[in-house]
């Protein structure tokens, strides 16, 4: 028998050889998973505890915040500590931490309380030394020549003068005060008082012998003077006891 040009030739199968199949492709995306592949990233950082601040909002807030791996040096929270939460927020957004909106929310109303705060104490300090420049007869000038002159004459003073003034209205009008007198003593100009709470026979001999004071350096005038002020209140300036600190810490000697 003849073949046409045109018949197909079919391969002979061979008895006891298997046939293959064409593999059927599935339609859609391929959804293997490569055992090779590597494994997910996982945030792995650790709690951190910060310590209680006494604000029971900002404590909530900053343990949430270290539970999440940030601690106090971390960018966020360094901006945060000074107002800005912008990149507290991103960074929580970016981790998609659940809730976290409402313990920055905690966090920004602590941190404006803290600030109310701040300006109403600076407020109260700013009053107890414009009263005390008052009280001595200074303008605001010549505080800042007297603030000069403390820098150029006492250097080694002027980091625990910083610290009672801004310790509160009664440190403040205490170191404000020795600041004038001392100011007021070196440029020679007289000073007197509104008031005279000593009498001019006070320091008379009286037969008694006189007690040595003992000298004290400026730091040590203005907390003793602080606890003047608590105790005798705002006309302390004119009573015995301070003219006796003003001696040993030597105001008014050449």
């Amino acid at each position: 028998m003849t073949t046409e040009a045109n018949d197909v030739q079919v391969a002979p199968v061979v008895e006891g050889q298997p046939v293959e199949k064409p593999v059927e492709k599935k339609s859609g995306p391929d959804i293997t998973i490569d055992p090779k592949a590597p494994a997910p990233k996982v945030d792995t950082a650790e709690a951190v505890e910060f310590a209680e601040t006494g604000d029971p909002k900002l404590d909530l807030a900053l343990g949430f915040f270290g539970r999440n791996g940030l601690d106090a040096d971390h960018d966020a929270i360094k901006a945060a500590v000074n107002g800005d939460f912008s990149l507290l927020e991103a960074y929580l957004d970016e981790k998609n931490v659940p809730g976290w909106r409402s313990y920055v929310g905690l966090a920004k109303e602590a941190h404006a309380n803290a600030v109310k705060q701040a300006q109403e104490a600076d407020a109260k300090v700013t009053d107890a030394v414009s009263k005390t420049l008052e009280q001595f007869g200074y303008t605001n000038e010549q505080w800042g020549e007297a603030i000069q002159w403390v820098r150029a004459e006492s250097p080694e003073d002027v980091p625990e003068i910083n610290k009672l003034l801004s310790s509160g209205p009664l440190g403040a009008r205490a170191i404000t005060a020795f600041i004038l007198s001392n100011h007021r003593e070196a440029s020679g100009t007289e000073f007197t008082p509104r008031a005279k709470a000593v009498k001019d026979e006070a320091g008379a001999n009286t037969g008694a012998p006189r007690q040595e004071l003992q000298p004290i350096s400026k730091a040590e005038f203005g907390k003793e003077a602080e606890k003047l002020a608590r105790s005798l209140g705002p006309d302390y300036l004119h009573s015995r006891e301070y003219q006796q600190l003003r001696q040993r810490a030597g105001i008014g000697r050449r």
